[in-house]
């Protein structure tokens, strides 16, 4: 096992750079040095991190390993570090990103709390229903409610995003209930975005069904709405929801059949040498006060 923290920030800095040589130069030491540290600590591991030859330089499945692991450890040690240098003020704004609704009714109540304790942090909230690309966008910390499958990013999961389907009551004493997916094509279904094909499961085998309806929306609250006025069927969020389906107000359907590709509630942000202090006090404190209904 590796003992010195510097070992780990030369994985780094190798993955990084695939190259001793900038590698070397940023530890201040020659090239051999920077060899025969990267030999001493592969030594260490019992395993090979980067292939070598005259004309490639490469990280190995282990060194993808590791590598991750590195950025890790260097960040929890320099989040201690940022924590003893900053404790008393932390400062600075943090760019935080997630769905219109879902920041209205969970997170907001929560900001105004986090924001009392830390004065001098600001905020900037990105609301968007739509999954945005965080890097390019320079957000710091997304709350994401969707399949995650961004591999450069470190997850967090903070909650069940699951979806089910339903309608209301006057909808289901006027047209009945389906009884099995293929059903859904008699109904007026309400599509969010151009998601028409609805894909159910029961066991390994898998119901796709491509549904149809007189309503169209890019909006989740308002699919919420519509649903809940009676219009049609449709997958709603069972955090926007829960309320209605307690009181009997809005009826879930098909329950014996699983919705494919159900989403988790996650937390969300870049990998990077080192994490603002200021971000990990934000991502701490959704992680401990956010409560999502399952």
């Amino acid at each position: 096992m590796l003992e010195s923290i510097e070992d780990f920030r030369i994985i780094i800095s190798i993955y990084k750079s695939l190259s001793l040589t900038q590698s070397s130069s940023e530890f201040q030491i020659s090239p051999a040095s920077m060899s025969k540290r990267l030999r001493s600590i592969e030594s260490k591991l019992g395993k090979t991190l980067f292939y070598r030859s005259t004309r490639k330089f490469s990280p190995t499945e282990e060194g993808e390993f590791y590598y991750q692991y590195a950025l890790e450890v260097i960040e929890k040690i320099d989040s201690i570090q940022n924590e003893n240098s900053n404790l008393k003020s932390p400062s600075g704004v943090i760019k935080l990103s997630t769905s219109t609704t879902f920041a209205r009714l969970y997170l907001m109540p929560l900001l105004e709390k986090f924001l009392r304790l830390y004065p001098k942090i600001k905020v900037d909230l990105i609301l968007s229903d739509q999954v945005l690309d965080i890097i390019n966008e320079g957000i710091d910390i997304a709350i994401r409610i969707a399949p995650l499958q961004d591999s450069n990013l470190i997850t967090k999961k903070i909650g069940n995003g699951r979806k089910v389907l339903c309608c209301n009551r006057a909808y289901l004493k006027k047209f009945g209930a389906p009884q099995k997916p293929d059903d859904l094509r008699q109904h007026n279904c309400l599509i969010l975005g151009n998601d028409n094909l609805w894909t159910f499961k029961k066991g390994r085998k898998e119901f796709p069904v491509k549904v149809r309806g007189n309503l169209k929306v890019n909006f989740g609250e308002m699919l919420g709405q519509a649903v809940k006025n009676g219009i049609g069927i449709s997958f709603l969020s069972y955090w926007l929801i829960h309320d209605e389906l307690k009181k009997g107000q809005v009826i879930e359907l098909l329950p014996d059949f699983e919705i494919k590709n159900q989403p988790d509630i996650s937390i969300v942000y870049p990998h990077k040498d080192k994490i603002a202090y200021r971000n990990r006090l934000l991502i701490d404190f959704l992680s401990d006060h956010l409560k999502i209904p399952v």
